[in-house]
């Protein structure tokens, strides 16, 4: 693959479709307002014309596009009036994944994406290749090379060895109801609520409040309630067609996953890339024994926005343990838990309360005569606040790190020492006071890195954390000792450094 290639010719069309889908409101705008003219056969033939003029672009941007791998670079030229040159050396290539769209699989066709440790910019797509074209670039941009006699690994695209995971329909469908989107589903449906109601006639408004409700409290409840419904309803439909046919397949030189309903999506992640695992148990999850697991991979998420890649949607929590010792055999860890000491439980429970009170409260008793409601919800943040100190903990276990939090989900992280891309020990003047203060790993993961905290240890004990994960440093005294309990449970310290007397015996199993 060395001389200059191009696409396959359904690039054209996709390109041309893409065009289209983004400049779709000036066209309807043509075609249902106009265009000033009264003919309605000109705003037709400016309308087609329009067309016309993405397709033809389309092509041309399909026959000025190549690529070609040469001397260990993926090479990609493309433009008209400007010719734009980018060339991506294999070493800092992080991920290839493939993806399938609907126009692309009625053609057998693939698209294949690399992504570097830079930004998203830094990394290349190309949208229309044969599957053999797709393998054979995986196969010279990843390094491998084939062997004869079939006894040795054959590249990324390699037969997997007997390690595989597949989501079942059953657990499918309990992804899609219990989904973690379902906030983002909501700010989505609030965003399109709000374009709307702009234009509704305030009359019109208040005539059907008047027919229909008796109150402007029962207003406000049946519109909340209505965008809920609708929100959970996308994120049902959303994580279906998104994790449809999810795999996961264990190779010899990473993890393979395989999704999707409409778009059929391929990731391959080496796994000299692999940053950290997080576990989270979402809060609709929880109480069910199911968890989602994903992987912080540098440079990498699987989604535009997103850092983070899910390997597994839904899990029950007790299989975890075995999951990772099968697939990631590396971070299957066993360590002994410090919690933060009791004097810090204030600062959990405040923690818990304050947005309740900044955001709901006060608003409600300044601008509304409704300030009692969202008191209502207090309790909610007092328990919210004792759970986040009761789950905190961390625990060190020869070159691995265990850090557990909750935010609404809990979170169970594991990253190794040599992946740690900063440390950091936050000791604000409140927690002088109490001889706290807080530690905090991150991993590179996505356009930048993930962080990982917790919150109030005691102030020495997070010395030694930050000491520990700094280059170079190791520091005995917060490896924990014996336990029975494989995995990496996290298990209260026996005896830890730095650790107040007041520390509650906790064991805290994941």
């Amino acid at each position: 693959m060395f001389e200059p290639r191009r696409q396959h010719p359904v690039a054209a069309v996709t390109g041309a479709l893409r065009s289209l889908r983004e400049m779709l409101i000036p066209l309807v705008i043509v075609l249902f307002v106009g265009t000033g003219s009264d003919s309605q056969v000109i705003n037709m033939s400016i309308a087609l014309a329009f067309v016309a003029f993405l397709f033809i672009g389309g092509v041309v941007r399909w026959y000025r596009f190549t690529y070609r791998v040469e001397d260990d670079e993926l090479r990609i030229e493309h433009g008209l009036l400007v010719r734009r040159k980018k060339y991506i050396p294999k070493e800092r290539i992080q991920v290839i994944d493939v993806r399938s769209g609907i126009i692309q699989r009625m053609f057998g066709l693939v698209s294949l994406t690399v992504q570097t440790a830079g930004d998203n910019r830094s990394g290349a797509e190309i949208n229309a290749l044969t599957l053999e074209d797709a393998n054979l670039l995986k196969e010279l941009l990843n390094g491998d090379k084939k062997t004869a006699g079939g006894g040795e690994e054959t590249g990324t695209g390699a037969l997997p060895i007997d390690d595989a995971w597949v989501l079942q329909p059953r657990h499918l469908f309990i992804a899609a109801t219990t989904a973690g989107s379902f906030g983002i589903a909501l700010s989505v449906i609030g965003t399109i609520f709000s374009q709307v109601q702009q234009s509704i006639d305030e009359e019109e408004m208040a005539e059907y409040m008047e027919r229909f409700i008796l109150s402007a409290g029962q207003f406000w409840v049946t519109i909340i309630a209505g965008l809920v419904i609708a929100a959970w309803l996308l994120s049902f439909f959303g994580t279906l067609i998104r994790f449809y046919n999810f795999r996961l397949i264990k190779q010899h030189q990473g993890l393979v996953v395989k999704s999707g309903l409409f778009e059929q999506k391929t990731v391959s992640i080496p796994f000299h890339r692999i940053q950290a695992v997080r576990v989270v148990e979402g809060i609709l999850r929880q109480p069910f024994g199911y968890a989602t697991i994903y992987l912080e991979s540098a440079g990498y998420g699987d989604e535009a926005g997103n850092r983070s890649t899910i390997i597994a949607p839904l899990m029950k929590k007790r299989d975890v343990q075995d999951f990772i010792a099968q697939m990631l055999p590396e971070f299957d860890v066993s360590t002994g838990a410090i919690t933060p000491p009791k004097r810090s439980r204030f600062r959990f429970i405040f923690r818990g309360v304050r947005p309740i009170l900044l955001f709901l409260v006060i608003p409600a008793l300044i601008f509304l005569d409704l300030a009692w409601y969202p008191l209502l919800l207090l309790p909610f943040g007092v328990w919210l606040g004792i759970r986040r100190y009761r789950d905190s903990a961390a625990g060190i276990f020869d070159q691995t790190v265990v850090i557990r939090s909750r935010s609404l989900a809990l979170t169970t992280a594991i990253l190794r020492k040599h992946r740690i891309q900063a440390a950091d020990l936050i000791a604000n003047p409140f927690q002088r006071r109490l001889d706290l203060a807080s530690f905090t790993a991150t991993v590179a993961s996505g356009d930048g890195g993930q962080p990982f905290t917790v919150q109030d240890l005691d102030r020495e004990t997070a010395g030694e954390f930050y000491h520990w994960a700094a280059p170079g440093n190791y520091v005995p005294g917060i490896e924990p000792g014996e336990t029975s309990v494989p995995g990496f449970t996290l298990q209260s310290h026996p005896e830890p450094v730095g650790a107040p007397t007041e520390q509650p015996p906790s064991h805290s199993q994941f």
